[in-house]
């Protein structure tokens, strides 16, 4: 099972306008380790599902939280 990921990310959303950001969802030594390094030159692809929760704070002080999953295709798509 991979391990969690925790971090720091801002963004700031006003009344009920839209924002984009960006942020890792795969740290980049995960690359390096099993199960995605024996990936490199072969075949195999690995889908997998991460669950992504954002925890924070509204301007008044309130917590909010929101949560979503994404699925990712791991693989060595280079060639």
């Amino acid at each position: 099972m991979p391990y969690p990921i925790r971090g720091g990310f801002t963004v700031t959303i006003a009344g009920t306008s839209t924002v984009t950001g960006e942020f890792d969802l795969v740290r980049l030594v995960a690359k390096l380790e099993p199960p995605l390094a024996p990936l490199k030159n072969s075949f195999v692809v690995l889908s997998v599902i991460a669950d992504v929760t954002f925890y924070g704070r509204d301007q008044a002080g309130n917590a909010v939280s929101a949560t979503g999953s994404v699925q990712i295709n791991f693989g060595d798509f280079s060639s």
